[in-house]
């Protein structure tokens, strides 16, 4: 039997006893007025009551019913002729999916609940939801920012520093040097001596750059301000290198030790690269009388010393199994693409050389340039500004002909 003829059934049993009941309370109250003491058969009006609440409360639930099997029908019958015009494969179950479920898994008979499955044959699904196309599971981003590969920063350590409040470093340099220094006998004339001095000054150089960003993308990300300064001053430091290992001197350019008038130079030609070397850090305790400090040389010209081997096959740099020292002759060597290939710098940098930074970067923002103000935009700005001082030129060596075997 179905539930609306349940419905229909339970609606007229209760319209049935609520009519005995109540004709059989009339009776009861007659009785009572004509002097009956023993009337008694009937219900008391508060179960009356009680009945015709039931009643009207089954009403509702069997008109309800009647509504959802009307439109369920009218529903059926637009389906079956889209089904009949082959619209279709499977009719599909219009009901709520909780229905479909409860009635398809008996979820009320379960004694486990824990998990419940359910085969929903019919169930109408128009358009497949999936994580690409519809709601993509939660995954949220970590704080880590890979950056870019960059080189190392390792020229400047190898040079003093220090602050200077002037736009042009000036030093003084001895140009003349005359030593007439002699034995001299008693009474004889002593020879005389001659030093002279030149004023030699270094510029003040501006290196700089910029980076707009819109207003929002400051805002939104805070943390994006403090990652911003850090690779702008890192750009700085990069062109800084460069100009400090080969800075051709012409404003705004610094000089740099590859170009500056007087270095030393010593060609490889025929000799083994340990051989040139050594050669260069003799020149420069000869004609320099300095003491080279260290070498700094392009990574694949260091890699053809540490793989050199004996005639046997060891290698002289090391075993395989350790990292090997980085040094030749002693002295420490800087390894960095920021030399040119094929060419080393020996020299006496903790001596004869020096940087003069005016206050360091500084990081400047503003929304002044261009029309950033009124389309919310903002340029943050580095720059620094430094010289420096090649005291003595011949206390540098520059070493060619490194490249090839």
């Amino acid at each position: 039997m179905s539930n609306l003829r349940q419905l229909e059934s339970k609606v007229q049993d209760l319209q049935e006893r609520a009519f005995r009941a109540y004709e059989g309370s009339k009776a009861d109250m007659k009785s009572r007025q004509n002097g009956d003491s023993h009337a008694g058969s009937g219900v008391s009006f508060a179960e009356l009551e009680d009945m015709i609440r039931e009643l009207d409360a089954a009403n509702k639930e069997l008109e309800r019913a009647r509504n959802y099997k009307n439109a369920s029908e009218s529903e059926a019958n637009r389906v079956e002729r889209k089904f009949e015009q082959g619209a279709y494969g499977t009719l599909a179950d219009t009901r709520p999916l909780s229905e479909q479920f409860l009635e398809a898994s008996a979820f009320g008979k379960q004694v486990n609940k824990k998990q419940v499955s359910a085969v929903l044959p019919n169930f109408n699904v128009k358009t497949l939801m999936s994580t690409s196309s519809g709601f993509a599971p939660a995954n949220p981003r970590g704080n880590e920012v890979v950056l870019s590969p960059q080189r190392r920063l390792m020229i400047a350590d190898l040079i003093p520093q220090d602050i200077t409040e002037n736009s042009i470093v000036k030093y003084m340099e001895e140009t003349t040097y005359t030593n007439n220094a002699a034995a001299v006998a008693e009474g004889g004339s002593i020879p005389e001596a001659a030093l002279a001095y030149t004023q030699q000054s270094s510029l003040v150089e501006k290196i700089a750059t910029w980076l707009p960003v819109t207003l929002e993308q400051l805002e939104d990300v805070p943390s994006l301000r403090g990652l911003i300064d850090y690779r702008l001053s890192y750009m700085l430091q990069l062109k800084e290198e460069d100009q400090l290992l080969a800075g051709n001197g012409t404003a705004p350019n610094l000089q740099g030790f590859l170009t500056k008038t007087g270095i030393l130079t010593q060609a490889r030609g025929t000799d083994s690269i340990q051989d040139c070397m050594y050669k260069a850090i003799s020149l420069i305790r000869n004609s320099g009388f300095a003491e080279p400090s260290a070498v700094v040389m392009h990574p694949a010209d260091w890699q053809a010393v540490r793989l050199a081997t004996t005639t046997t096959g060891e290698y002289l740099f090391g075993v395989t199994t350790e990292a090997g020292v980085e040094r030749i002759w002693g002295k420490p060597v800087v390894i960095t693409p920021a030399q040119t290939q094929g060419v080393a710098l020996v020299g006496d940098f903790a001596m004869y050389s020096h940087i003069s930074r005016r206050a360091g970067i500084r990081i400047d923002i503003s929304d002044s340039h261009s029309d950033y103000f009124t389309s919310g935009k903002l340029a943050i700005r580095a720059e620094e500004r430094l010289s420096l001082e090649i005291y003595r030129a011949s206390a540098f060596c520059k070493v060619t002909g490194l490249a090839g075997s």
